[in-house]
């Protein structure tokens, strides 16, 4: 994981794209082109960073917020549900 680099999850997941004949929506195709262009300017700045393991406590605190969410979500309709009892 040290050495993977978002540039070469992108590509792979293009690779499997064109393989299997899919279509990509519009906006993942911005994402992806968005990603590529920050990820080439983050390594102008510093040659040395790897933006996925940058990413990973992002990505970390943005599934422990949906978690909740979902909890949130999955506790309210078990309250309803006891109300409409």
């Amino acid at each position: 994981m040290a050495d993977l680099q978002g540039i070469d999850v992108l590509n792979g997941m293009l690779r499997v794209v064109r393989k299997h004949n899919m279509k990509i929506d519009g906006e993942i195709s911005i994402l992806f082109t968005n990603m590529l262009v920050l990820e080439a300017i983050a390594k102008d700045l510093d040659p040395n960073i790897n933006i996925l393991r940058s990413a990973i406590p992002f990505l970390i605190h943005q599934s422990i917020e949906e978690i909740k969410q979902l909890e949130l979500k999955s506790g309210i309709k078990e309250v309803q549900k006891a109300l409409n009892k």
